[in-house]
């Protein structure tokens, strides 16, 4: 826990390393002559704030971080959970797009331009991706009514954990609720990807591959935090390539 904290507060640690040489020079010419008018003053004075940022360090790791740590890790299970459902499904939504365009050479995260052949090759409104008992979907509703929505429904669980959730992962899921894939699925217009035949060839509307390659690009962002900060994630290492890459 020591190094995560040092790994994560790293301005505060060479603060702290800096105040420890200060310390230690001023026991070290204590006993010499000033080398300057009120050099004792400013060394005794110098010696005092870093004394008390020490103090204040060792507070910070006891009171507040090693208690952060703790709340996550009786909550991660739970932020796991939720947090692998939105990676997960983005993972077999890549592999689909990838099998269904043959585009055997795309790797994850792709990108604008890669997603632009791949649309070039499978028609996101005349090609169908998923079928359930009830639907058929094609891709343009499937981005709208089931990658989003559920997206959103697990991002909504994992909001009630809002006090225990750090900044980092707070920034990754707000800007895959305000993303443009996101954004276009519930505003005015309520389309992932425009209905107006003419401009659904990727060639003809970028927007398409852009919004796509932003969703990826995040989902990559929430995938290495989950990794750095949760050991747990590392034990469905198998399976996300699994769903990445299938054999």
């Amino acid at each position: 826990m020591i190094l995560k904290f040092i790994r994560k507060e790293r301005g505060l640690f060479y603060c702290f390393l800096a105040a420890i040489v200060i310390i230690s020079m001023r026991l070290i010419f204590i006993n010499k002559k000033e080398l300057f008018p009120f050099g004792a003053e400013f060394g005794n004075t110098l010696s005092s704030f870093s004394s008390g940022y020490i103090v204040s360090y060792i507070f910070y790791f006891l009171v507040v971080f090693r208690k952060s740590m703790n709340d996550k890790k009786n909550v991660s299970d739970y932020l796991i959970k939720y947090l692998s459902y939105i990676t997960f499904q983005a993972y077999g939504d890549f592999n689909g797009l990838k099998i269904n365009s043959q585009s055997k050479k795309l790797t994850f995260p792709p990108s604008e331009d890669d997603l632009s052949i791949v649309f070039q090759k499978l028609h996101p409104v005349h090609s169908y991706c998923k079928q359930s008992n009830t639907s058929r979907y094609n891709w343009k509703e499937y981005l709208k009514f089931v990658v989003v929505k559920t997206s959103n429904e697990y991002i909504a669980e994992v909001w009630q954990l809002l006090p225990y959730l750090d900044t980092e992962l707070i920034r990754i899921l707000n800007s895959l609720k305000e993303s443009y894939m996101f954004r276009a699925a519930w505003g005015i217009s309520r389309e992932v990807i425009p209905t107006d035949e003419s401009l659904i060839n990727a060639h003809k509307d970028k927007s398409i591959p852009m919004r796509l390659a932003e969703y990826f690009k995040i989902i990559n962002e929430l995938e290495n935090y989950l990794s750095e900060n949760f050991a747990q994630y590392h034990d469905f290492a198998d399976q996300r390539r699994k769903k990445l890459y299938p054999s």
